[in-house]
């Protein structure tokens, strides 16, 4: 959330208690209500774009590439619920607030880059809160799939794609974007800067790089990732993971994704008794287990076991090489 450089440590940290009790625990709450409904929005999607009888779905129309755009819809349902929960949540004291600490908030630019200035025209500025709340909640989707598509690629090289349990492991690996998440802006970027392989010109903090995710344009190596559990209950997880440097001086709090670290109570059922707490749900495990859904319905036919064509097993032997560093891209 806040910058690093040229500020008073302090003042970052007053910017990030105010912001995040006045605004961005509200606005998690809200956006968490709101999965059920996001879920519901990505199936309907899902059913018609992926319906082989439907001339006008993208199966039809993108029939190679079918994959990479029907992720990029739902990447986009994410950002547009985002959208729709700051719009309830924004009002003109939170725009206040934000205009107070203009300073000390990362505005993020479409490009992917950090450390632009927010509009001064007050008139502009809600909306560009507004896109800034869409725009981080599809790069925290992206991220989400950059973890997704790359366990699922390691895990088609174990036993968990030949007995058909890939797709069960990936379910279970919520661990993964949560490690990722409870770190700081800055020694996230900087981890996943130095764990994924990536072809020259693309970059790691961009929310627009689904398709180059799914092309095999960037991924996690290999020797960053493990499978862990014993059968039937295995999943993904990181080893290996750089460690941020203790010269490098971090100049502001922690400034953890908001919606990782808030939690919110589920609709409560009418079997449930009225005395009984009820149960905290972390949203990014929720968020996880709606993107993993559509993914496994996206990529079903690539997580069971079926006979490769000889342009899949040559495209995972150069996903080797890359991974190897045997070749710079």
């Amino acid at each position: 959330m806040s910058k690093m450089q040229g500020e008073d440590p302090s003042l970052a940290a007053i910017a990030k208690v105010e912001l995040d009790e006045q605004f961005y625990r509200g606005f998690a709450v809200v956006f968490g209500e709101r999965l059920p409904a996001l879920a519901a929005d990505i199936n309907t999607t899902l059913d018609r774009e992926l319906d082989p009888y439907n001339p006008n779905a993208l199966i039809a129309a993108q029939p190679n590439r079918y994959r990479g755009a029907a992720l990029e819809l739902v990447v986009h349902a994410c950002g547009n619920t985002a959208l729709s929960a700051a719009q309830t949540e924004l009002s003109p004291d939170h725009v206040a607030l934000f205009a107070k600490h203009r300073d000390h908030v990362y505005w993020d630019d479409p490009d992917g880059s950090w450390h632009t200035e927010a509009p001064v025209d007050d008139e502009s500025f809600r909306d560009y809160i507004l896109d800034k709340m869409r725009r981080n909640a599809e790069l925290g989707a992206s991220r989400l799939l950059l973890s997704l598509h790359s366990a699922a690629r390691f895990g088609r090289r174990t036993s968990l794609f030949a007995e058909g349990r890939l797709a069960g492991a990936l379910k279970r690996s919520r661990a993964m974007v949560l490690r990722l998440a409870h770190m700081h802006d800055v020694v996230e970027k900087w981890t996943l800067e130095r764990i994924t392989w990536r072809r020259r010109g693309i970059t790691v903090h961009n929310r627009n790089n689904v398709r180059d995710i799914m092309d095999g344009k960037i991924g996690i190596k290999r020797r960053h990732l493990k499978l862990v559990g014993k059968p039937p209950h295995e999943r993904f997880g990181f080893r290996n993971l750089p460690v941020w440097p203790r010269t490098a001086r971090l100049d502001t709090p922690a400034t953890r994704c908001p919606i990782a670290t808030q939690k919110i109570a589920p609709p409560a059922r009418e079997s449930d008794r009225t005395d009984e707490p009820r149960i905290q749900v972390i949203i990014m495990n929720q968020l996880w287990d709606i993107l993993t859904d559509a993914y496994i319905r996206i990529m079903d036919d690539q997580l069971v076991p079926h006979r490769r064509s000889f342009r899949e097993r040559l495209h995972d032997a150069a996903i080797d090489i890359r991974d190897s560093g045997l070749w710079r891209w």
